[in-house]
């Protein structure tokens, strides 16, 4: 019995090892990671939400982000709207409707004026936004 045991523990440390029982974040949580130089702030008129833009380092392309008051977080410098850099993580499924826009006498969410959002900055512990 106990070389059983001694047998089935070595199994699983040769598994984690080899990657074979581990799942990166984003496989688990759907976060994508982002990191680059912010281009602009849009405040959303109809909601508290802003659309960050920010070329991204890693994908080489500018991501149109949601930053939601309360449902995104900052760390480090904590001021979004005046840094020149961003890192952080974002969810990709998250934002439709978050950011709204006055369109006429109603409010319409930035995706139907236009705008192709990429994701919301999120507030999981560890990623969240640090801005400098």
């Amino acid at each position: 019995m106990k070389s059983k045991i001694t047998i089935i523990s070595i199994i699983f440390l040769i598994a984690v090892s080899l990657g074979w029982a581990t799942y990166s974040f984003s496989q688990t949580t759907g976060d994508l990671y982002e990191g680059g130089l912010r281009l602009a702030n849009i405040q959303c008129t109809c909601s508290a939400a802003s659309l960050i833009m920010v070329y991204d380092y890693t994908q080489k392309r500018t991501l149109t982000l949601v930053y939601q008051p309360g449902a995104s977080t900052l760390y480090q410098y904590y001021n979004l709207y005046s840094s020149t850099n961003i890192l952080g993580s974002y969810n990709p499924y998250a934002a439709y409707g978050i950011c709204q826009f006055e369109e006429g006498e109603e409010c319409a969410a930035a995706e139907e004026t236009g705008f192709t959002i990429d994701g919301l900055m999120d507030s999981l512990p560890g990623t969240g936004t640090s801005a400098s």
